[in-house]
């Protein structure tokens, strides 16, 4: 790693410690919004503007607000769209309400790890992605997914986020594979996802333009705690211990 990745990689860091304890306490008789709602709304802001095209002061008019500074809200996850928003964007600019009404922002959160049935994140994932892991809903009622392995399926999402340049929707593959893992009792599966889950880490540090853009907005801090969450109920396994582990470089402590 050159000292200039390095740098870059600390700087991150120290950004999102930063937005972090600014958020932490926003004072007597204002609710603490979750990390969760906020990186929701800032990445969903974000799909919009890129999709769109429209800067945050004429999305204000746009939704009959001028001046109002509710997009800025929205964009710095200060604030967060009602349903009926959502879906007034999707109508103009379809694809946008994914990025809000994803089960991802469920599965993320490191508490329910183990606890949730992946089938629903998957079944919700775009088109693209969801027919490498689900069979058509014809085939059967009872077996809904399709037959794959699982170091596959992890190189063709890692492939993806550089072809098909749609991050979010590989962060959303790689959280469903990595509790699917718990799911099956895998426990060599479970390794192989945090290693992958680091490995895009990596790709989101040093490979992505994280200055505007969607990518701006990717929640690379809640992924961050969801893989050191995981690597820490996994920190024996000989796999993530290896000194040339992505896991081991990203979420070791």
């Amino acid at each position: 790693m050159s000292l200039e990745a390095e740098a870059r990689r600390r700087l991150r860091e120290k950004v999102f410690a930063l937005s972090e304890q600014r958020h932490a306490s926003p004072g007597l008789g204002r609710p603490a919004r979750s990390v969760v709602d906020r990186h929701r709304a800032r990445t969903w802001a974000a799909a919009v503007i890129e999709t769109s095209g429209l800067k945050p002061r004429a999305l204000d008019e746009l939704c009959e607000t001028p001046r109002s500074g509710q997009w800025f809200k929205y964009e710095k996850g200060l604030s967060s769209p009602g349903p009926e928003r959502v879906r007034q964007f999707e109508s103009l600019y379809p694809g946008t309400a994914w990025y809000f009404d994803s089960p991802l922002w469920r599965f993320i959160a490191p508490e329910d790890f183990g606890a949730l049935n992946p089938r629903a994140l998957f079944e919700a994932l775009p088109k693209s992605l969801q027919s490498r892991f689900v069979l058509p809903a014809s085939q059967s009622k009872l077996f809904w997914r399709r037959r794959t392995q699982l170091p596959n399926d992890l190189r063709w999402l890692l492939e993806g986020a550089r072809i098909r340049k749609r991050p979010f929707d590989v962060i959303a593959g790689l959280v469903a594979l990595t509790h699917e893992t718990v799911l099956a009792q895998d426990r060599d599966g479970l390794a192989e996802c945090i290693d992958a889950l680091g490995t895009f880490c990596d790709f989101m540090t040093y490979e992505l333009d994280a200055s505007e853009g969607l990518a701006a907005a990717l929640p690379e801090s809640l992924l961050i705690d969801f893989g050191r969450h995981v690597f820490d109920l996994m920190s024996g396994h000989p796999r993530l211990r290896k000194p040339d582990s992505s896991a081991m470089r990203i979420f070791g402590r």
